[in-house]
């Protein structure tokens, strides 16, 4: 129950933007303090949260967040093509068929359980510039994109992870791992000192 509550308040902040607590707290049908307890494990689990105070306050969450690819398992990833098909009537556009080819290339997707010691599961925003080299790097049943910009999640051999990384200049950030980040901080620092 507790988990699933978090993983509720999370998604409504998502979908509302800014939510208040006290909206939180109704909606929930829980008290204000909880509401604090359940958005700080929010925070202590990674989630980008923010709370601003006064009359217009509420929690939000980043807009660089990103829910990863596995965030559904592959039964709900079916399940939501199936509620999608039978309203398709109802809705039969060019959006819900646009949605529909989301949601299936979604679910096609493998979910990623990599558990080779010498590998690194990255989350990366890029450009199209780095797009064809990610593609062959990872693979492109890891890539997705909204708007202008690219994600991909997947499976890299930790031996050549800063490395290609660092090749990609400026046309790629890395969402996660936090240590790959600082590896690359490192490397950069490290060519800087040998070329000075």
């Amino acid at each position: 129950m507790k988990n699933s509550l978090v993983f509720a308040i999370l998604i409504y902040i998502l979908n509302k933007g800014k939510v208040s607590r006290g909206e939180l707290s109704l909606r929930f049908e829980i008290s204000p303090n909880s509401v604090v307890r359940y958005v700080t494990e929010l925070m202590n689990a990674g989630i980008p949260v923010y709370s601003s105070r006064g009359p217009n306050g509420g929690y939000c969450i980043s807009e660089d967040f990103r829910l990863s690819s596995t965030f559904f398992s592959p039964e709900e990833k079916k399940r939501l093509i199936a509620l999608i098909e039978t309203s398709r009537h109802l809705f039969d556009d060019q959006l819900t068929a646009t949605v529909i080819d989301k949601i299936e290339n979604i679910a096609k997707r493998k979910h990623i359980d990599y558990t080779d010691d010498n590998a690194i599961i990255l989350e990366l925003e890029f450009d199209e510039a780095a797009l064809i080299p990610i593609k062959d790097w990872l693979g492109v049943d890891y890539i997705s994109r909204n708007g202008q910009k690219y994600y991909a999640q997947g499976a890299a051999p930790a031996n050549e992870t800063v490395g290609k990384l660092l090749s990609l200049g400026a046309h790629v950030k890395v969402l996660s791992p936090k240590y790959v980040r600082e590896a690359i901080l490192s490397e950069c620092a490290n060519i800087i000192t040998r070329c000075s």
